[in-house]
């Protein structure tokens, strides 16, 4: 897959698994608003967990160095409700937030869903 291109601006996140820091998920995107999601697993950390969960949406077994996806990769959406949800104005609010965007959606809810995963965003 080709990488993003131009002027970047990124914001990154812990996929925590029972307190272990087992990956890394990055947004990337560039001038002309081009997106694309890099999913990171430290794999000595998640062998070390015997984490039992997958991270949805990469082929694990494969235990490639980096995932690179050009859409909301799937562990963003199920951490997320879709934009036209009825409760999307109360949730925004309970979360502090003024206008759907699902990067921040996933990191003040820290993720959680009916996966043992949590998220942690990187503050720079």
């Amino acid at each position: 897959m080709k990488r993003l291109a131009g002027d970047i601006t990124e914001r990154s996140a812990y996929i925590i698994w029972h307190g272990y820091k087992i990956a890394t998920i990055t947004e990337r995107m560039n001038d002309a608003t081009e997106i694309e999601y890099i999913i990171r697993v430290n794999w000595d950390v998640y062998d070390a967990s015997k984490c039992d969960d997958m991270i949805a949406g990469i082929d694990m077994d494969l235990r490639l160095p980096e995932y690179i996806r050009d859409h909301y990769p799937s562990f963003v959406v199920q951490r997320t409700p879709p934009k036209g949800r009825e409760d999307v104005p109360y949730t925004l609010k309970r979360l502090g937030l003024t206008c759907y965007d699902r990067w921040d959606i996933m990191c003040k809810n820290h993720g959680k869903t009916s996966d043992e995963f949590e998220v942690e965003e990187i503050l720079n």
